[in-house]
């Protein structure tokens, strides 16, 4: 075989290998020129630094989907939360603090028509409002969060947002995401905090760099799209409030032991009077929407879990707020959802609307600065 014949099945390669790269470059440089959402990278997780975090000071760009709708601006503040202003920990001015997942992080919100936005308008200067949000997130980690921020900043009133998926995935045994605070068997019959240390990789800074990357990452939900489409086929009546319908036993009986050991070491975590923490549970959607919705939700694990939660921390003196009600009376008055649909089940801009003014109605901010919130929908 001659050289030239040996040759060419390398020189193939380099050739596609080289057109790869070119098509990569190409369309870098092309995303560059759109609106793609950027990634926020995190903080790592340690014992120098145990809430999980995003880098701070950064305002990036956020858009929806393939197509890239729906275009704002994020602003990382000085602590490393989405929020439009800065926290201050030296200001002795009253402070409510909002804690949750990723219905409180809200990305696909601009930060004036968030809950915590809204609030701080009508406290209008009378109280300050911060918002603790981290997607993923569950019960055990809005513990640890409490327990981090209140001797940092001195909240005087602390709000808590439960979502259906906050349970079960407090336990390692059912989800073990680093960066996150979980909780595990204390060999004793009871439950103890774990904190998942998180140090970020290579790849991540890689992904902030490119907006290729970013476009897969984000707008495109790659990581995610496998168990998407494990739900699309596993059909809706499987889930009722994005997570598993089914209430097995052992499920349900863990997720129980979760929110007794939260709503024990709450005040003890804090040093806060459940009087002072309001814990806020989410409206089943889409189940809410309808007759029929509402009657297929009861008995599911969702239904089951929230309702545990309201009426243990009603029992202990917490103060609570059952959205389910709120959004269904909303809903039958003026017909307009809470979410952004089948692909998006995070709250929308009214949805937000309806928490902020069920914590002005609820009179838990009275009396903060001297006075109460101004009246109005916020």
């Amino acid at each position: 075989m001659s050289r030239t014949s040996a040759r060419t099945p390398l020189l193939k390669a380099v050739a596609v290998c080289l057109g790869l790269l070119g098509a990569l470059l190409a369309l870098e440089g092309l995303f560059r020129l759109l609106p793609v959402s950027e990634v926020m990278l995190s903080l790592p997780v340690n014992a120098a630094n145990p809430m999980l975090r995003f880098v701070p000071d950064r305002t990036v760009n956020w858009s929806r989907g393939a197509w890239m709708t729906e275009r704002h601006t994020l602003r990382v503040n000085n602590y490393g939360f989405l929020n439009g202003q800065d926290y201050d920990p030296a200001s002795a001015s009253p402070l409510v603090a909002v804690v949750g997942d990723s219905f409180i992080e809200a990305v696909a919100l601009p930060y004036g028509q968030t809950s915590f936005a809204r609030l701080a308008q009508a406290l209008n200067g009378r109280a300050r409002v911060y918002s603790f949000g981290r997607s993923g997130a569950p019960l055990s980690h809005y513990l640890a969060c409490a327990q981090w921020l209140v001797p940092l900043f001195r909240p005087d009133r602390l709000v808590i947002l439960a979502v259906a998926n906050d349970f079960d995935e407090s336990l390692l045994e059912y989800k073990r995401a680093p960066g996150y605070h979980y909780y595990q068997d204390d060999g004793q019959g009871g439950l103890r905090l774990l904190r998942v240390d998180y140090t970020p990789g290579r790849f991540s800074g890689l992904a902030r760099h490119s907006r290729l990357l970013s476009y897969l990452l984000v707008n495109l939900q790659v990581q995610g799209l496998w168990a998407r489409l494990s739900a699309r086929w596993a059909g809706d009546s499987a889930f009722v409030g994005q997570t598993l319908a089914a209430a097995e036993q052992r499920r349900v009986e863990r997720s129980r032991l979760v929110v007794d050991t939260v709503l024990k070491e709450l005040p003890l975590r804090t040093g806060l009077a459940p009087k002072d923490i309001c814990l806020v549970t989410d409206g089943l959607r889409p189940n809410l929407y309808t007759a029929q919705g509402r009657r297929d939700e009861a008995g599911s694990f969702a239904r089951l879990m929230l309702d545990y939660l309201l009426a243990q921390a009603r029992r202990q003196g917490f103060r609570t707020i059952d959205m389910e009600p709120l959004f269904v009376a909303d809903f039958a008055a003026h017909g307009q959802p809470f979410d952004f649909g089948a692909l998006d089940a995070h709250w929308n801009a009214r949805g937000h609307a309806v928490l902020a003014q069920a914590l002005l109605d609820s009179g838990f901010l009275d009396g903060l600065g001297g006075g109460q919130p101004d009246a109005g929908r916020p």
